[in-house]
């Protein structure tokens, strides 16, 4: 064993002394930079690293879970105040798992449905109605703050009253009172969302008796319109409108381009017709037959009829009354007379076309448009004319154009020239330009460093083939300079012991030279490097 021990000292003995002096301090570095990071690794990893178990805790919560860490020994931390409580990272969540399970999850000062669960015996109907209220609180205060804008929340029932006269029934209200995260706000639709949870969990409890406030005494559900339809109507319309308006403006200062960037300001109101009309129209046309329409219409059916009488006609005479018609009354003599008489009545019903249409004009129609164009006057567009009237016709159509003007419709169009104050403007563009100077510059600076450093690569690996080919040059003369030396040595009769014994170490060393010349190249190179 010893033996052993002692030749494999000696071969590390014999490596490291053919090793140079840059390997064997990069050796050294490599061995003792990695015991300090085995040693540094071991003390990180026996080290204890705090993360939150629970933050924002009430002092109530905290303290219950103070004593399960201490029940349990498990190693814990306090921060924040009190309010945040840290373990170990590895036990976290493991630990949180085990207080689910135990049933002191953090409530924040709120209780939930769990109420019921150590109910009294001799709770009375008041008791159990109070406990149920509590229960609504709470469980609406945990649903509250689930949202992501939402840091805490409180609510305040105040149940209806059934009373069975009418005119003394109240309904049941609401408020809930909120705190919101740094930097967070409720839109409409959350502010909305949370007013109609409260009151379809709350038994009788309307959506317009929800208050709801934020710690800086905001009362966020005045926000709120509620849809009725009238509202949904107006609502939309409006909307309409402005997406209408906006489009117009949008093309209104394209055509405005001319003058530069913010030397134009265009303005669009927009009316719209979402009044409903519908009338019915009828229309009747003489037939048309083989692609012609006919004059005088086709004949469906034709009725004639003819009356005529010839000769003496008795006509009544007499004086009218009853007096005529008493028997025995001596009347008038009658004198034949000789008289005709001719009656023709003739009906003729036509074919005709007839066409039925039905008018309903479509809803939301451009009532009429209101245009206001202000130009800068000072703008490099006026430097070499003048705004006149000419000028202001120019632009006028130009507009009229963009936006679909029409005078039946009674659009009205204004178009002024005025000084603009460009200050911030012209500020913002000279920032801006800055901006894109800096951003050209690193560009350009980058280009060139990453030039610089392709240049420096392709000079260094060009220096490193020319020492390596310089190098190779010296070993091979190296070689070629003791092969000679080893030729002289011719074996004598006469030679004594031991230059018999340097003849023959020099016969195997030319040998080597010449089975192995790349192992006798190294050798050579680690003479060159000690020299």
């Amino acid at each position: 064993m010893n033996e052993w021990f002692g030749k494999l000292t000696e071969n590390i003995k014999k490596i490291w002394g053919n090793l140079t002096k840059v390997q064997k301090i990069t050796i050294v570095a490599f061995i003792s930079s990695s015991i300090f990071f085995i040693v540094l690794f071991g003390i990180l990893s026996s080290r204890v690293q705090y993360e939150p178990l629970f933050t924002e805790l009430e002092a109530k919560d905290a303290a219950l879970i103070k004593d399960y860490l201490e029940k349990k020994g498990l190693k814990y931390k306090i921060s924040g105040n009190g309010t945040t409580i840290e373990i170990d990272k590895k036990d976290k969540y493991v630990v949180r798992l085990d207080i689910s399970k135990e049933g002191l999850m953090p409530k924040n000062g709120s209780v939930g449905l769990e109420i019921f669960d150590n109910t009294r015996i001799g709770a009375t109907e008041f008791d159990k109605k109070m406990m149920f209220l509590r229960a609504q609180k709470g469980e609406l205060e945990r649903t509250i703050r689930a949202l992501e804008q939402v840091k805490n929340s409180s609510v305040n029932i105040t149940p209806g009253n059934n009373s069975p006269f009418l005119e003394e029934r109240v309904g049941a209200k609401a408020s809930v009172l909120l705190q919101l995260n740094p930097f967070q706000t409720l839109t409409e639709e959350n502010i909305k969302g949370i007013m109609s949870l409260v009151a379809s969990s709350i038994e009788g409890l309307l959506i317009e008796d929800v208050r709801i406030v934020d710690t800086n005494g905001n009362i966020l559900s005045d926000r709120v319109e509620f849809d009725n339809d009238g509202n949904i109507a107006n609502k939309k319309r409006i909307d309409l409108e402005r997406t209408i308006a906006k489009d117009l403006e949008k093309n209104a200062n394209s055509v405005l381009s001319v003058m530069g960037s913010g030397n134009a300001k265009v303005r669009v109101s927009v009316e719209l017709d979402f009044d409903r009309e519908s009338y019915q129209k009828e229309i009747f046309t003489t037939p048309t037959v083989e692609g012609e329409q006919l004059s005088g219409g086709l004949v469906r059916s034709t009725q004639s009829q003819n009356e005529e009488y010839i000769g003496n006609m008795n006509t009544a005479e007499g004086i009218p009354g009853t007096t005529s018609n008493i028997p025995g009354y001596v009347g008038v003599e009658d004198d034949s007379k000789s008289n005709s008489y001719n009656k023709n009545n003739n009906i003729i019903n036509y074919e005709m076309d007839r066409q039925n249409s039905v008018f309903e004009k479509s809803i939301g129609n451009i009532k009429r448009i209101t245009v206001s164009v202000m130009l800068n006057k000072n703008a490099n567009y006026f430097k070499d004319r003048e705004f006149n009237e000419d000028e202001r016709i120019k632009f006028q159509r130009m507009v009229e154009t963009a936006v679909g003007f029409s005078p039946s419709r009674g659009d009205r169009i204004n178009v002024e020239a005025l000084p603009f104050d460009n200050q911030i403007h012209e500020s913002f563009n000279i920032a801006l330009e800055k901006e894109a100077q800096r951003m050209r510059n690193l560009y350009i600076s980058g280009t060139v460093l990453i030039i610089v450093l392709i240049l420096v690569l392709i000079a260094y690996m060009i220096y490193r083939g020319v020492e390596a080919k310089k190098l190779k040059e010296q070993e091979e003369k190296a070689i070629e300079d003791l092969l000679p030396q080893f030729e002289e040595f011719e074996l004598d009769d006469k030679m004594s012991v031991e230059d018999q014994e340097r003849v023959d170490q020099e016969n195997q060393i030319k040998q080597i030279a010449k089975q192995k010349p790349d192992e006798v190249a190294n050798l050579i190179r680690n003479w060159l490097a000690e020299d």
